[in-house]
């Protein structure tokens, strides 16, 4: 599961294709700063490379799902869901 998980988020880096490029550090305090301008920006999303300490994965079905807390439903926390057509 673990390298399910390294292989997903190591070919997302590789494809995805992005205008701009967003540094933040691995912090809490930076998670929460991106939580707060998508709240702001949203539904719109906001569109960038981020890097992010997984800390827990998850399946439901053929979905996989990246959290930057342990538990995925505390107000920290960043989820990343991958598709299943990118999981293979």
């Amino acid at each position: 599961m673990k390298y399910l998980a390294l292989l997903s988020v190591l070919t997302l880096s590789a494809c995805s294709s992005v205008p701009h490029k967003i540094e933040m550090s691995q912090s809490t305090a930076a998670n929460m700063n991106l939580i707060a301008f998508t709240e702001q920006s949203a539904p719109k999303g906001v569109a960038g490379t981020y890097q992010f300490q997984i800390k827990a994965a998850g399946a439901q079905g053929r979905w996989l799902y990246l959290n930057t807390e342990i538990d995925y439903r505390d107000r920290r926390s960043i989820t990343v869901s991958i598709q299943p057509n990118v999981v293979a």
